[in-house]
């Protein structure tokens, strides 16, 4: 169901990425003895409606029962995942609580992040279809931990980001809090 509702919403580029970012979840969900299944299906709908423009996307948003006010809470680059959450939920009848959340934070992580929501954001920035160079640098690292890939992961998002001057997402603020202090209080 995932698969062919993949297949049917994207094209291209954007569907290979998918596809690359299932393989790349299964892989890691194995590894760090997850369901692949559910990695699978996260990783499937987690951009789903990202080819559809702002105003398509801002539109479904409110027919699906977002308020302007929550809606306007969310950066324009980061409500395709919200929004494929809520089609995967809605349309598919997904009700798996860790797999919409994998779906809706994969750009951005978020504070309480499972493990399955980890593996779907490491794989949507690292999996093979991914050209840009510190895509490839982290792709052949070996992460002892989901927490040390997420970070350092963030941390290259965040720097892209400032260099830029772009507005942060609160919810990458949120998770780089929560798993810097984690980690912290580890090595304490």
């Amino acid at each position: 169901m995932a698969r062919r509702c993949a297949e049917e919403h994207l094209k291209g580029r954007l569907l290979e990425h998918t596809r690359g970012c299932v393989e790349m979840a299964q892989k890691l969900a194995r590894r760090f003895g997850l369901d692949a299944d559910k990695a699978a299906t996260a990783a499937y709908l987690h951009d789903i409606t990202k080819a559809f423009s702002l105003e398509q996307q801002t539109a479904l948003l409110q027919k699906l029962g977002m308020s302007p006010a929550e809606l306007a809470s969310h950066l324009p680059a980061v409500v395709h995942g919200w929004l494929s959450a809520l089609i995967a939920k809605r349309e598919l009848g997904i009700d798996d609580p860790e797999v919409l959340q994998a779906i809706e934070a994969h750009s951005t992580g978020c504070a309480g992040m499972s493990d399955l929501s980890k593996v779907v954001f490491i794989s949507d920035f690292i999996e093979h279809t991914r050209r840009f160079p510190k895509a490839a640098e982290l792709r052949g690292r070996e992460y002892p931990t989901l927490d040390e890939a997420v970070i350092t992961i963030l941390r290259r998002k965040l720097e892209y980001l400032l260099e830029g001057r772009a507005i942060v997402d609160r919810r990458a603020i949120e998770c780089w809090n929560e798993l810097v202090e984690r980690a912290r209080q580890k090595e304490t």
